[in-house]
């Protein structure tokens, strides 16, 4: 058994971490250096409006210009090969707790055999709970971005998690009304009592980069999460047909 959760979780994972980590490099890392130009006062939000053309060229040529240095610092493919190892490392970690709970509920006798489609289903309830629901309260942050302090938005996150992936379980696999009133009650709980902010916001980074970057960060991380249930559901019924 522990040879399949390992075998089936690191087939999943390393699908989903390689295409993580290219959708990464596409979509978010870009807004991250461009983010890092307001952390570090390269660029200002709400200039004058007189000098928005201006601005807007000197912001475009900021920006290449930061990401050309980026590109040519000598510890940058260092820092992109960390990424894409940290990217495999966690949605393998992702994968293995995927495979966990397709096991346990079938040991149980609440799942039936997988394929590709259903594994989609796991899949999207892994982004639910992982990524989604956290994001109602704590969404992804750029550099620059006003938080409150590290700690309590960490126990928020992991109760969040926690919380909401037991809710979809008893929502999915509940028998009557109340392990479905459970399941709700428990995916609101950490809602109602509210995440962490800080007590004003006061971020440098222009509020419609943050927007682009937290729908971005989400896209990436729900085309992982689906990747990745589609691959598990593969193993796991080749794996039902074989026994």
């Amino acid at each position: 058994m522990l040879k399949r959760l390992l075998a089936g979780g690191l087939l999943a994972g390393l699908g989903a971490g390689v295409l993580a980590a290219v959708l990464q490099l596409w979509l978010t890392v870009p807004l991250i250096l461009e983010a890092e130009l307001y952390e570090t006062g390269v660029l200002t939000h709400f200039a004058p409006a007189q000098a928005e053309a201006t601005n807007a060229e000197e912001k475009r040529a900021a920006v290449a210009a930061h990401e050309k240095a980026h590109q040519e610092e000598e510890g940058a493919l260092r820092r992109h090969v960390l990424t894409f190892s940290a990217d495999l490392v966690t949605w393998t970690a992702f994968a293995i707790l995927l495979s966990i709970a397709i096991s346990l509920a079938q040991g149980a006798g609440l799942a039936g055999p997988l394929d590709w489609r259903r594994g989609i289903v796991w899949g999207m309830c892994g982004f639910l709970a992982v990524h989604l629901a956290p994001a109602a309260g704590l969404p992804p942050e750029l550099p620059g971005s006003s938080a409150a302090p590290l700690a309590a938005r960490q126990i928020w996150w992991t109760a969040t998690v926690i919380l909401t992936a037991a809710g979809i379980a008893f929502i999915a696999f509940g028998r009557g009304w109340w392990p479905v009133a459970l399941g709700l009650g428990l995916v609101l709980l950490p809602h109602l009592a509210g995440a962490p902010h800080p007590e004003e916001f006061g971020g440098v980074v222009p509020p419609e980069l943050q927007g682009l970057f937290v729908g971005r960060a989400l896209a990436v991380n729900g085309a992982a999460w689906l990747v990745m249930g589609a691959l598990a559901g593969l193993y796991w019924g080749r794996e039902h047909h074989n026994t």
